[in-house]
């Protein structure tokens, strides 16, 4: 399985008194899987947060606010047809 992985979406906000600044982004990390027949795509988009309190000189550790379910893709390189799936999510429902 080959893995990469990047960054996206950064935003940087202050605390309303300004002692603090925070660092928000989206870590999207990305998985692949091939076989004779498919190629798969494992995506696992998680929202991070950091802050500093001397205006960005120095980083508190990055630290999971939002932990996303990974989500699967799946082509088969003989048809062409693509299958999407998300263990755990009702499809049927509205």
């Amino acid at each position: 399985m080959k893995e990469s992985s990047f960054c996206s979406d950064p935003v940087l906000a202050y605390a309303s008194d300004g002692s603090r600044v925070y660092y928000a982004y989206m870590d999207i990390k990305s998985f692949f899987e091939e076989t004779e027949t498919t190629f798969t795509i494992i995506d696992d988009w998680d929202i991070v947060v950091s802050f500093s309190d001397d205006n960005g000189k120095t980083w508190a550790g990055p630290v999971v606010a939002l932990d996303g379910n990974p989500t699967s893709t799946a082509f088969d390189i003989n048809t062409g047809e693509i299958i999407a799936f998300d263990p755990g999510f009702l499809y049927d429902k509205p």
